[in-house]
């Protein structure tokens, strides 16, 4: 019985000490759009963060990726600390679009990526 109160003790605490552990984060979210200004969906959009000092030899970034929803909207969670990021989009019919993006904190970035016909 003492056994058993415990386990369930623990099993309440336990969501409560793995919140306390959770990271800030910052939050880069935005919408892909077409030339005609509708957004475009199933967009593959890329995100990597820019090395603090470009001149020094730097390991490769981490790159995460993310397909643009049904209303062409993607985010990424990134570390809440100051950091500059590439957002990268690539797909058929459109040119390649970058875009550099700050982040200071424990913030919401908002981007608008729009596509330009071409290839």
């Amino acid at each position: 019985m003492v056994i058993r109160r415990r386990a369930v003790l623990f099993s309440l605490a336990t969501p409560l000490l793995v919140a306390q552990k959770e990271e800030p984060y910052a939050l880069i979210a935005g919408t892909v759009f077409r030339p005609n200004g509708t957004s475009l969906p199933g967009v593959e959009v890329a995100i990597s963060a820019v090395p603090a000092e470009e001149g020094k030899k730097a390991k490769k970034p981490k790159v995460q990726r993310q397909t643009s929803n049904q209303r062409g909207e993607f985010s990424f969670r990134v570390p809440a600390k100051p950091m500059r990021y590439t957002l990268s989009v690539r797909t058929s019919g459109y040119k390649p679009l970058e875009k550099t993006v700050e982040v200071a904190g424990d913030e919401r970035q908002d981007v608008s990526l729009m596509l330009e016909s071409g290839t």
